[in-house]
């Protein structure tokens, strides 16, 4: 999702950047504010048709936050996941990626959802 940071004009502030340190542990990100106040966003797909695979792959990308929080480099709060996700089937009883939005928001990582522009340039912007 490279078009992110063209479409919501955050080439100027936000850089691609590495979170952490190789002596402990760190993590690629596509959009890193480093200025006055880090902030971190995240673009990630749920577009999984295996509940399992979705929720795996929201718990391995909150999962990352967690240690970066424990190790002292970023706050949850300073971490958005600018989403895209498939519409809940009507039929099931169990959402997976509630489930995943729960996670995060346990955690205290934001999550937007793409098509949410003014949120995400607020987050961005704040």
């Amino acid at each position: 999702m490279p078009i992110l940071g063209s479409y919501f004009n955050l080439g100027d502030i936000y850089k691609q950047a590495v979170i952490g340190d190789a002596d402990k542990y760190k993590v690629a990100f596509p959009f890193v504010r480093k200025s006055d106040q880090r902030k971190v966003i995240k673009p990630i797909q749920f577009l999984h048709d295996d509940p399992t695979a979705l929720i795996d792959h929201g718990r391995e990308w909150l999962s990352k936050i967690e240690m970066l929080k424990k190790l002292k480099f970023i706050e949850p709060e300073q971490v958005l996941f600018a989403y895209t996700a498939k519409r809940p089937n009507e039929d099931s009883l169990f959402d997976p990626f509630a489930e995943v939005l729960q996670l995060a928001d346990i955690l205290g990582v934001a999550m937007i959802d793409m098509i949410a522009s003014e949120e995400i340039v607020r987050f961005a912007n704040c």
